[in-house]
């Protein structure tokens, strides 16, 4: 699978590619396969991050498919990342049981495996779920044998969580500080500005590519997972009106901000 070089990048074109966060990668293997891995210990705003990615499975046209959920290297979970889980199956139970035919839960020994794999004891699934020791386990009971996706799989979460993944480092402090400029994330990231920017250049990318990618990614995680007023959601990702927002929520989905809020499928809201 090919790494999308942001969230507009891989909502565009997700068949075949991964998009990674600080914690977390979701990816699209091919039409059929559909999933994501946690790692580590995101934060409840590392998952509001792939929860936006998450939706992408449920744009139309996407094709009924098996997903598979990779959560062995998770060392610990915040409570409020499964808020986040709890509203994204909640608001689009409807679309994810028409959308997803299975999920396969793989997870190791453990407290924090146990506790994703016991998430949907608590909130009912909309769709069969089964959990696993292995991913080819797993793949199995989909009813799928892609070759070769293990290991890319594995290739995805080592490339998204090495230590050195400035664009996780990044998105994560202009998450939380949306109008940072690129001083105040060398600052929070201990380097200089000139090296912060030799690091992004490295990886194809900038300080205001990785801007418009936080901001698009709060506001969609807005937008698809809240009722806060449009203008609100705008205002708190770091955009100057809710027009700005909306042109940029448009060019990456095709749709305005009101049109997917309305696609949510069991909460339809109108326009704000």
């Amino acid at each position: 699978m090919e790494r999308a070089g942001a969230l507009p990048d891989y909502v565009r074109a997700p068949v075949g590619r991964y998009v990674a966060g600080p914690g977390w990668v979701a990816y699209c293997h091919s039409p059929e396969l559909w999933g994501f891995a946690l790692v580590g210990a995101p934060s409840a705003d590392d998952v509001a991050g792939l929860v936006a990615a998450l939706a992408t499975e449920l744009e139309p046209g996407i094709a009924r498919h098996g997903s598979l959920v990779d959560v062995r290297g998770l060392a610990a979970v915040e409570a409020g990342a499964f808020a986040h889980f709890e509203t994204y199956v909640a608001t689009r139970r409807t679309r994810l049981a028409e959308r997803v035919s299975r999920l396969a839960v793989v997870c190791a020994p453990g407290l924090a495996g146990a506790a994703v794999a016991g998430f949907f004891g608590v909130t009912p699934p909309p769709f069969p779920v089964a959990v696993f020791a292995d991913v080819p386990a797993g793949l199995r009971w989909l009813g799928l044998q892609p070759p070769g996706f293990e290991a890319a799989l594995a290739g995805a979460v080592r490339s998204a969580t090495e230590p050195g993944d400035v664009r996780a480092q990044v998105q994560a402090v202009l998450r939380r500080a949306p109008h940072a400029t690129p001083a105040d994330v060398a600052a929070a990231l201990g380097r200089s500005v000139r090296t912060l920017q030799r690091a992004l250049a490295a990886a194809g990318t900038s300080h205001r590519a990785e801007q418009a990618a936080a901001r698009l990614g709060t506001a969609l995680a807005g937008i698809r997972d809240s009722d806060a007023p449009l203008t609100a959601i705008a205002l708190d990702a770091g955009y100057a009106s809710v027009q700005h927002m909306g042109r940029a929520v448009r060019a990456a989905t095709g749709r305005s901000p009101s049109a997917l809020r309305m696609a949510r499928g069991d909460h339809p809201l109108a326009s704000r």
